[in-house]
This record gives structure tokens, sequence and C-alpha cells, in this order.
């Protein structure tokens, strides 16, 4: 099972690092903040590729947090890149 992505968290892509905002601060594992879907990427850039702010795209259907899934090692936004963050293997979603 994936675990749970907690910020801080970036994206990482072809057009550089994007941090990760977290919408639902409120919700903590390990006392930071969980990250979901919606949470806002923002705009980055790397050489001649850039991509405008965006938000991450994927996570569970069974867990979530004020009505949104939660992020999981294997999520991405929707500048296709993948979440990268730290994640707590105590906690994993199915």
């Amino acid at each position: 099972m994936p675990s749970i992505a907690v910020s801080p968290g970036t994206v990482v892509d072809t057009a550089g690092t994007g941090a990760i905002t977290p919408a639902f601060a409120k919700y903590t594992a390990g006392g930071v903040p969980i990250l979901a879907i919606g949470d806002v990427v923002a705009a980055h850039s790397s050489g001649g590729n850039t991509h405008p702010a965006t938000a991450i795209t994927t996570g569970s259907v069974k867990c979530t947090i004020g009505g949104k899934g939660i992020a999981f090692s294997g999520s991405v936004a929707g500048c296709a890149g993948p979440v990268t963050t730290t994640f707590v293997a105590k906690y994993q979603v199915s």
C-alpha cells in the first residue's frame, strides 16, 4: 500500500520544481499537513519549459480529508509531474 504524502511537497518535472501549498493544513500526520487532490502546485520553469500553476490531480478515492482524496506515493499533478515529498510510511492508503 502506498504511503501518504505530507508537506513540504514539490512536483519535479521537465519544467523544474514547483512547491505544493496544502489546502487542508488542519489535517496532519506526524504533526505536518497532509497533501490532497486540489492542493496548488506553483508555476515552475527550467530552461525552455514553463508550467503554469496547477494542482495535484490524483490521490486516494477511499481516504479523504475535507472531501478530497489524500495524495500518496505515485500521485501526480496536472502538469504530469510526480508528487515528490516526504511520505509517511506509518500511514498508508488502499
